[in-house]
């Protein structure tokens, strides 16, 4: 049989053994084995969680008058608006009122305890604003300074971040005599003679 003949045959008996036996990688190769047949696994990415948004929460508050004297009513007006960018949930507003004014009032359900109005405004939809008025009477001297905050469940990530307004009201300063005109000083001076004379009519006798 002629040697080419013989080595034909020596490979096709090898052939399919060599096709089911791979030997194991070398260390520092660079190549891996690879089962024939055998589709490669997919890699699956995983998003990181990320939190959920904070929403932003707007407060503001306006007087009815600028300037209020003792036992004058005055109302303030405070407006709590959601500017997004979600759903704000379980809306709170407190309103500490200063000591020159007491509470009379409010129309939107406020509960009023310790010197604070309490507002539940309860969630309020993106762009969302909502109005209290409460009504106060002022009982003593001094600047009205006003401030209440207001904030959400899911608007701040640390108690004090609560958004904030002022609303001031110049109060009286103290118990003010009205002016006389000049009928009323001269009865003033014929009362202070008057006066006068039965002191010295007294003396005498």
């Amino acid at each position: 049989m002629p040697l080419f003949a013989v080595v034909a045959a020596l490979c096709m008996t090898l052939s399919p053994l060599m096709a089911e036996t791979v030997p194991a990688p070398e260390e520092g190769t660079g190549w891996a084995r690879t089962a024939p047949n055998q589709p490669e696994a997919e890699t699956q990415m995983v998003a990181p969680r990320l939190p959920p948004p904070l929403v932003t929460l707007e407060l503001s508050k306006t007087a009815s008058v600028t300037t209020a004297d003792f036992g004058e009513e005055l109302s303030f007006s405070l407006t709590v608006e959601n500017l997004g960018p979600v759903m704000a949930w379980a809306v709170l507003v407190e309103d500490p009122l200063p000591a020159q004014v007491s509470f009379f009032d409010s129309d939107c359900g406020a509960a009023f305890a310790d010197g604070v109005l309490t507002w539940d405004v309860g969630n309020l939809p993106v762009d969302g604003s909502i109005t209290c008025t409460v009504t106060v009477e002022v009982v003593a001297t001094g600047t009205i300074i006003n401030q209440a905050s207001a904030r959400a469940s899911n608007s701040a990530l640390f108690p004090g971040d609560e958004v904030r307004a002022t609303a001031i009201v110049q109060g009286p300063s103290a118990l003010q005599v009205p002016a006389l005109g000049h009928v009323s000083r001269g009865l003033f001076a014929l009362l202070l003679g008057c006066i006068g004379w039965l002191a010295a009519r007294s003396w005498r006798a």
